[in-house]
């Protein structure tokens, strides 16, 4: 891959300046990548009916090629562009979530490319609510297919450098709008069947989805409620030769659909290692405060010893506890078990 010169462009997160995204709008229509900030986390876009530049994007991030993309328009009007019908349930959602952090995976138009859906005939989409990624969008003048800007594996960008640390040298532009609000991905929810089911979890919780669509269910409330049924059908048939054709069938709807979430998945997030930091966390477990600051202290002085600067999340009874045995020039200062406060840590 030829290594490219990253620019990063500071813009207004709350009133962009049109002046200031026009070079990154040009970027796009000409088939290039551009980073840039939503309400979740930064995307990585690239024009959604442009096969090779699409095809760019998983270059960029090292991504699997069975991983669907999510394409973001900027406005209700442009969704026809990309889904062939909306249903009654799914312009419900739509009137009430988007634009936000909700991703509806609905059935795709055929002016989406395979590339952008891994072959399936259906295509995530959402509204994003970041005036940022809004205007640039309207600006590009086409929707964006657009992950999030970090290289595949890696934990999801909340700021412009955590993309350039990443991504410098395999983009050529960074829109850096100020760190995203979310800092978690939007929600996707398949609304394809007769009862939704999330794909992925994220900012948009299943009560929230619930107060609108009734009900719906998880992809692992799926597979379970599957194989529930298989169960209770072996039981309920005693008689093999009335119960072979019906425990067959079952059978075949649960091979089918675990093959579906083991081949190529419905929405990003379902198949592949979503997060992987670079810095390893180790939980200091124990029945008392004295026991768990005995084995966090083992823990830190390890982490020291090596070279390392260990960051401690823990309550204002373990430190104390921990305090008097840490290295000179270490001070802790943390908010109780017993209260509801956020931790402070000086």
């Amino acid at each position: 891959m030829t290594e490219l010169q990253t620019i990063v462009v500071k813009v207004d997160p709350v009133n962009p300046d049109d002046s200031a995204l026009l070079p990154a709008a040009e970027l796009l229509r000409a088939g290039q990548l551009v980073a840039f900030p939503t309400e979740t986390v930064y995307g990585l876009g690239a024009d959604a009916f442009n096969p090779e530049a699409v095809g760019a994007i998983f270059a960029a991030k090292g991504r699997p090629a069975d991983n669907p993309l999510i394409v973001h328009v900027a406005s209700t009007d442009e969704l026809t562009d990309v889904v062939r019908e909306l249903s009654p349930l799914a312009r419900l959602l739509i009137e009430k979530f988007m634009p936000g952090p909700l991703t509806l995976v609905l059935p795709r138009s055929a002016r989406v490319p395979d590339i952008v859906t891994a072959g399936l005939d259906t295509v995530a989409v959402r509204i994003p609510e970041h005036p940022v990624a809004r205007r640039l969008i309207e600006l590009a003048g086409v929707p964006l297919a657009a992950p999030s800007a970090n290289r595949s594996g890696r934990p999801s960008p909340t700021l412009a450098k955590h993309v350039l640390e990443d991504m410098k040298g395999r983009i050529p532009l960074i829109v850096d709008g100020g760190p995203s609000d979310f800092g978690v991905e939007s929600t996707v929810l398949d609304v394809t069947g007769r009862v939704p089911v999330i794909l992925r979890p994220g900012a948009v919780t299943i009560e929230e989805l619930q107060e609108v669509a009734g009900e719906i269910l998880t992809v692992e409330s799926t597979a379970a409620a599957q194989l529930l049924t298989l169960e209770s059908t072996a039981a309920a048939q005693p008689d093999p030769g009335t119960y072979a054709p019906v425990k067959d069938e079952k059978e075949t709807e649960l091979k089918q659909y675990t093959n579906m979430l083991e081949s190529t998945p419905r929405s990003p997030g379902m198949k592949y290692r979503h997060y992987a930091p670079r810095t390893p966390l180790c939980i200091a477990e124990g029945n008392t405060a004295a026991a768990r600051s005995n084995r966090l202290l083992q823990q830190v002085l390890a982490a020291i010893a090596e070279g390392k600067t260990p960051a401690i999340f823990a309550s204002r009874e373990t430190t104390d506890l921990l305090q008097t045995n840490l290295p000179a020039g270490w001070h802790l200062q943390v908010g109780s078990e017993n209260e509801n406060t956020p931790a402070e840590e000086s």
